[in-house]
């Protein structure tokens, strides 16, 4: 018996390990891993069977109704859920489970114009999806070229949905001017001009001080600087008085020397603080918030006679 269990063992080499670890103690570890074997092995079979049934209960779908965001901020009237739902290919239930899910949600609701980025979208069970998301603020109005509307947009001149805007409210932001284009993109979408561009970032730096200091537009100023042969981009800000102050340059652009936006700013509220409001005092008497060798050639523009907040 112990040369045909050797003669098997040789032929098998495998069959004699097993042979071995079972003989003894080793027999009912051996029991134990086949039990455990054929445990999985059924419950593979099984799951293949109702895996299926089980996945698609009513637990794991959504409604799409039921879908939570990050509530909008208060200058934000639409009802930016309801308007995705309405508009995108998001109207059956939702299975938590779909591996593309996500982005799909995603990409809907990046494509609404108050959406400035989806940060996250979570999935959980029971069936529960939360959509994080940040939103546009606004920072100035436009004049259009027509001068018949003003449009909103964001710091990156993104066009914003005008409806979400009463007449008081509109008053409320700086209002960009002398713009001769009209928007060639859809709402949603940064508006191309460079004067556009350029006067979002002065009016979100103006934003929570703009109504305090009375201004009234801000207006492109062009000059020329002969030393360099280029045609530089600088602006201006007119009080509601008529009064122009030269701005200089879009913030983040500053020459050497020139103040950054936060100080452009401190400077004119200090000025307020001395003489009540920029239009105060003689109508040379103005902050000067940027200098250069040659002043733009601006009958609008007080250069002379002084009297400097530092």
């Amino acid at each position: 018996m112990c040369a045909a269990r050797r003669r098997k063992s040789a032929r098998f080499p495998q069959l004699g390990w097993f042979l071995r670890f079972t003989h003894g103690r080793g027999l009912g570890v051996a029991l134990a891993l086949l039990s455990t074997t054929a445990v999985v092995i059924g419950a593979v079979a099984l799951w293949d069977n109702i895996g299926g049934e089980i996945l698609t209960g009513p637990e794991y779908y959504v409604d799409p109704q039921d879908i939570q965001i990050t509530p909008p901020p208060r200058w934000v009237h639409s009802d930016v859920k309801g308007e995705v739902l309405e508009n995108r290919g998001l109207s059956e239930p939702l299975w938590i489970f779909d591996e593309g899910l996500a982005k799909r949600i995603a990409d809907e609701f990046l494509l609404h114009p108050w959406v400035a980025e989806v940060v996250r979208v979570r999935k959980h069970h029971p069936a529960a999806i939360e959509v994080e998301l940040t939103y546009r603020k606004p920072v100035a109005m436009v004049m259009a070229a027509d001068e018949s509307r003003l449009l909103p947009v964001d710091v990156n001149a993104v066009v914003l949905p005008r409806k979400d805007f009463s007449e008081v409210e509109i008053e409320r932001y700086p209002r960009i001017a002398t713009v001769r284009s009209r928007p060639q993109a859809p709402v949603g979408e940064a508006w191309q001009d460079p004067h556009v561009l350029d006067g979002a970032k002065i009016g979100a730096a103006l934003l929570e001080v703009w109504k305090k200091l009375r201004l009234a537009q801000i207006v492109p100023v062009e000059t020329d600087r002969r030393r360099s042969g280029r045609r530089d981009r600088i602006y201006a800000l007119e009080t509601r008085r008529g009064k122009r102050i030269v701005w200089g340059h879009v913030p983040g652009a500053e020459t050497l020397g020139e103040l950054n936006a936060e100080e452009k700013v401190a400077k004119l509220l200090r000025y307020v603080q001395k003489h009540r409001s920029l239009d105060g005092g003689h109508n040379a008497n103005v902050p000067r918030l940027y200098r250069q060798e040659q002043q733009p050639e601006d009958p609008h523009t007080a250069t002379g006679g002084a009297s400097e907040v530092r």
